[in-house]
């Protein structure tokens, strides 16, 4: 019954090919721009990031779990290709469920194939706190929950290369966590708009007004 109605929750949201859709239902005036590296620098930014997630992964997974080099024959190229791309959904539908899931037509899930980018945008308002929780979800549930269950029980060997894969995947998740923590005040409201993201001093989400109308 669950699986059914995540199955139909996930069928209502919009799907996005191409490039980062831009906010079409709130204004963002009065709000202040995120100070963000032009993308090139970001997009290098995050690629050490990501190397630093791996390597530490890898280090971390191989002290826990000395047999973690026969888990990557076990599993072979195919095996690691097929778990990827089953990871990359599960990590982007992690972020979405941090998002009002009744206000699910400002949620899109989508591609930028010029970039090589997966992303799951919501183009409402959300409490700065909140939006520091979409961007970790990913990284707790899938990379460093299993850290900690495998001092207690024994951890599947897909969810292991899993935690390792993600920790990758999530660098930019995390970069994105540490500029929203460095400059954004705790009451504050934050949107995204394409590739920019945006804030307002003021802990009341309910006093924004959308653009769009009541059909949309």
């Amino acid at each position: 019954m669950i699986h059914l109605l995540i199955l139909r929750w996930v069928s209502t949201l919009k799907l996005a090919l191409g490039r980062i859709p831009k906010n079409t239902h709130y204004s963002l005036d009065g709000f202040n721009r995120l100070v963000e590296p032009e993308l090139s620098k970001f997009m290098a930014i995050v690629g050490r990031v990501q190397l630093l997630t791996w390597g530490l992964f890898l280090f971390t997974w191989r002290m826990v779990e000395p047999s973690l080099w026969t888990y990557f024959v076990e599993a072979g190229w195919l095996g690691c290709i097929l778990l990827i791309l089953l990871l990359i959904p599960i990590h982007e539908l992690f972020h979405a469920v941090v998002y009002p899931l009744a206000d699910h037509k400002k949620i899109v899930i989508g591609l930028e194939p010029k970039m090589g980018v997966f992303f799951a945008m919501y183009y409402g308002p959300l409490s700065r706190n909140r939006w520091l929780l979409v961007y970790l979800l990913p990284f707790l549930l899938i990379s460093i929950l299993p850290l900690v269950l495998i001092a207690f029980i024994a951890i599947p060997h897909w969810w292991l290369l899993a935690s390792i894969f993600n920790a990758g995947f999530a660098a930019g998740d995390l970069f994105g966590f540490y500029l929203i923590l460095r400059q954004v005040p705790v009451h504050s409201v934050v949107m995204q708009d394409g590739w920019d993201t945006y804030w307002q001093v003021g802990s009341d989400v309910s006093l924004l007004v959308a653009e769009d109308s009541p059909s949309d």
